[in-house]
Order: structure tokens, then C-alpha cells, then sequence
């Protein structure tokens, strides 16, 4: 994952990062709205996904915000051909459908799960998005909550700091029978400034994030 705010540091060149993370990265979500429409700059970095689907692979996936296809047509034909998802959606469906994409083995192997002994029903159960909270959600101690739930029960909850190549691992533990779980958090205070919460499912490989932010104590 690439994202600006926390993979740049003072007297990075923003052209060369941005270039790079363009490069690297598997899938693009491209949020197209009203604002991105009237910028040259993320018109520039689309045309730099675009660029890597010229042998036939998906790379960009589009989410539509305060637009529709009439308002996306005017800009960009082959972009309002494309397959969706609107906002207006919530955040949940928005999710879902990326998951569908991006961990389309995690999808199956949920399936898998919810007809197996973990859920033991007659019919397919569709397993929730997991959720997660933060609280308080900023300080100067660097210690707080994290709750989560809709997480696969008995499964190892992996919580990381910012999740730069999963190598900060705050903590694990262990799902509860509901699919949730409470534990407390200490962030080192050299870590000041606003971070990411990731909590990965140990068994589906799903992540999801909260932002907290570390206050200078001074």
C-alpha cells in the first residue's frame, strides 16, 4: 500500500515517489469526483495506471463520488464504461466490492468458511466486513482501545502500526466466539503525528484501519 502522507518523508521528491508508487502498486482506487475532474494532477497519475493496463490487466478501479455516469461521460467515455462503485453505497458495499478484486481467494475461503463447522447452517452465511474502533482516537500516551468485530472467531486478530510491510506488529490476539475482541495498545512516543491502525483477520487475510493521532506531550 502507498499512501503519501505516510510513505513521504522531508526532501522526498513528490514526483518520483508518486511515480514509484504508481509502479509498484498491484490495483489503483481512483476516486472520481467533481475535484478530481477540475485538477490536471490526479488526471496526470490515472494516466499512469492507465498506462499499465495496456497489456489487458485490470489495475484501476473506479469509485464515484457526488457524480454519476451522465457527469463522468463528459470527461471520460472509457472511464464512465467502466464498472463502479458510487459512494452513496457506503463504506461497507465500497469494501466489499474492492475485496471481491483485490483478495479474491480470501473471498472464496470465507465462503468455504461460513459452510463449514464455524458456521453450521443449512445455507450459506455472507460473512460481514470487519470493523474496528479506536478510543480515544488521540493522545499524548500513545496508549489506547481497539475493538473489533465481524472478525472469524478463534482466528489471530493482527494489529500494526501503519502496516509498512506488516513489520511493526503492535499485538495479536485471539478472536472471541462472537467474531470480536478488546485489547489495549501502547504506540512509542517517538512515533508522533497521525498513524494507522491495521487489524488483519489471522484466517480470511482481511484488513481494516482506524487513524489515531500521537500528540506531542510538550
Amino acid at each position: 500500500m502507498w499512501y503519501d502522507e505516510f510513505s513521504l518523508t522531508i526532501g522526498d521528491s513528490l514526483r518520483r515517489s508518486i511515480d514509484k508508487g504508481l509502479a509498484q502498486s498491484k490495483y489503483g482506487l481512483v476516486i472520481l469526483s467533481p475535484n478530481f475532474f477540475a485538477k490536471n494532477w490526479p488526471q496526470t497519475e490515472l494516466d499512469g495506471l492507465a498506462a499499465r493496463e495496456s497489456n489487458g490487466k485490470k489495475v484501476i478501479l473506479p469509485i464515484w463520488h457526488n457524480v454519476d455516469e451522465k457527469y463522468v461521460i463528459k470527461f471520460s467515455p472509457t472511464l464512465a464504461d467502466r464498472v463502479a462503485v458510487p459512494t452513496t453505497k457506503g463504506i461497507n458495499s465500497i469494501i466489499v466490492e474492492i475485496l471481491k478484486v483485490v483478495e479474491p481467494s480470501n473471498t472464496e475461503l470465507r465462503q468455504k468458511t461460513s459452510k463449514g463447522s464455524v458456521i453450521n447452517s443449512s445455507a450459506p452465511e455472507e460473512r460481514k466486513v470487519p470493523i474496528i474502533t479506536i478510543n480515544p482516537s488521540k493522545g499524548s500516551s500513545g496508549s489506547a482501545r481497539v475493538n473489533g468485530g465481524n472478525f472469524t472467531p478463534g482466528a489471530n486478530a493482527e494489529i500494526y502500526l501503519d502496516k509498512v510491510k506488516e513489520t511493526y506488529l503492535l499485538k495479536n490476539v485471539i478472536v472471541k466466539a462472537d467474531g470480536r475482541f478488546s485489547t489495549k495498545i501502547n504506540m512509542p512516543s517517538v512515533y508522533e503525528g497521525q498513524h494507522l491502525i491495521w487489524v488483519k483477520d489471522g484466517l480470511t487475510g482481511q484488513s481494516v484501519f482506524v487513524t489515531f493521532q500521537l500528540e506531542d506531550s510538550n
